[in-house]
């Protein structure tokens, strides 16, 4: 067995963010995602919040709508999860996310180049993708399929039309993920954005219902979608600087972390990633998928024990009282934290049994590391959301010296939405807390056409005035 990881980060991981958060609980893993996610972060000098965040998408990808857990008052939640880090430019993102997401990759494959059935209507046989040979846990799926259709599991840059057609060719269940994901952000955050829409309504299952002109109707009656994104810290910080979006409720729906991972260095001692941790985590995988994420019929519904229930209730009315005492803008993450933590239960839970995850209860100590984990990513979000007077100080400074280096100490909010990465309801924002800095003007083109908004520089004059007068 592999070594214990018993930190977060290598100690030669180089820190670029000035967030601080508590060891990412590694202990709130179960067993054979715990083996994977110490080897791949020992092996490849990742921290551990990088390789965990991403195989609990992959999880909760693999179950699909195929398993819930009765999360109270009627109500039975799905496991779809939506996790987005930052890391910067050459740290490793792809890496991580290609080595835990291999399984799906390999189902994936295989569904795609399904061919049909024979001409006396029987399943055709088929074989293992080349060079997928041999893969631990994968013998089920490549013997037969009962569809006629190949199905698509995973998507990467998509819109918000283009998801809603996947959803609808691929029994309402997707996997979006991303290494680089500031398209898809810039994509999310704009106004009325279509992709923003499905993704609020992938997370939770609601029903989805559009008509548009010279294209097909699509219906949803219960879309699943699980987001795993990766991308620059800049892009995440652009992201969750959004009012918009947070009174949407989109940003309280993502699991969000600085993974503060950087470019480590090379050492003479090599450590690789045992083969029977990688066989036992991708067996796991797609045991989940063939006996849940596989499944067209309605899923089937796991059921807390009564110390889990305690556990939760206790958790709930710890967020209720949050709520009630925070008048913020965090008020909405705070809102979604009670639904984040069954998802999360559900899939540790998952991990765990594998497809004998409906023939148990989810236990209380379950139900203790859903709470812990969901609380180090409530910590992450308290910081990175809430952010406070130096994240807007620090983004009013970046505004400035880009307004002090354009033509005539001025840029318009279009140019700075597409140029700069900076959302127009975030410079408004931020416009208005520093009135002595910066003004937003409107102007009308004298060659005619709709008027610009444009944010200028006024700090400048008034500090040149105050050194005229003193002189």
């Amino acid at each position: 067995m592999p070594k214990k990881s018993p930190h977060v980060d290598k100690p030669d991981v180089a820190r670029f963010r000035s967030v601080k958060c508590a060891p990412f609980p590694i202990h709130a893993l179960p067993p054979v995602l715990r083996e994977m996610v110490c080897s791949v972060a020992d092996g490849h000098g990742l921290p551990v919040v990088m390789p965990a965040a991403i195989a609990l998408a992959m999880v909760s990808a693999a179950l699909g709508k195929g398993l819930r857990i009765a999360s109270g008052r009627g109500r039975k939640t799905m496991g779809n999860l939506f996790v987005l880090l930052s890391a910067a430019s050459g740290s490793g993102k792809s890496v991580a996310m290609g080595i835990m997401r291999r399984p799906l990759d390999i189902i994936q494959v295989h569904l795609k180049t399904f061919t049909g059935v024979h001409a006396d209507g029987n399943p055709q046989q088929t074989n293992p993708p080349k060079g997928f040979e041999g893969s631990g846990g994968f013998e089920g799926l490549f013997s037969s399929s009962e569809d006629e259709k190949p199905r698509q599991i995973i998507c990467s840059d998509t819109t918000g039309p283009a998801l809603e057609k996947l959803l609808a060719e691929n029994h309402e269940t997707i996997l979006n993920t991303s290494t680089e994901a500031g398209k898809l952000l810039d994509e999310a955050s704009r106004a009325n954005s279509p992709l923003g829409q499905v993704l609020l309504k992938g997370f939770s299952g609601d029903p989805v219902e559009v008509h548009r002109l010279n294209r097909k109707p699509v219906i949803l009656q219960e879309p699943c979608v699980s987001v795993c994104w990766l991308c620059q810290p800049h892009r995440l910080e652009t992201f969750l600087s959004s009012d918009r979006l947070m009174e949407d409720g989109l940003l309280a729906r993502f699991c969000v972390a600085h993974s503060h991972a950087g470019m480590v260095f090379v050492n003479d001692h090599e450590t690789t990633i045992p083969v029977c941790v990688i066989d036992s985590y991708e067996a796991m995988i797609s045991s989940l998928f063939d006996a849940y994420g596989h499944r067209t019929e309605e899923g089937m519904t796991v059921q807390p024990d009564h110390e889990a229930q305690r556990i939760m209730k206790s958790y709930h009315n710890r967020c209720a009282n949050r709520w009630h005492s925070d008048s913020g803008r965090l008020q909405s993450c705070i809102a979604r934290w009670t639904e984040q933590t069954w998802k999360m239960a559900l899939v540790l839970h998952a991990a765990k049994h594998a497809a004998e995850s409906h023939r148990f209860e989810v236990d209380g100590q379950t139900a203790e590391c859903a709470v812990a984990r969901q609380e180090w990513f409530a910590g992450q979000q308290l910081e990175l959301v809430g952010g406070g007077a130096s994240k807007s100080s620090d983004r009013i400074e970046r505004l400035c010296g880009l307004l002090r280096e354009a033509p005539g100490r001025e840029l318009t909010l279009r140019s700075l939405r597409n140029s700069h990465g900076f959302p127009r309801d975030e410079v408004i924002r931020l416009a208005m807390s520093a009135p002595s800095q910066l003004e937003l003007q409107n102007r009308q083109n004298p060659r005619g056409g709709p008027i610009s908004s444009v944010l200028v520089l006024i700090e400048s004059s008034s500090i040149h005035l105050s050194n005229t007068t003193s002189s």
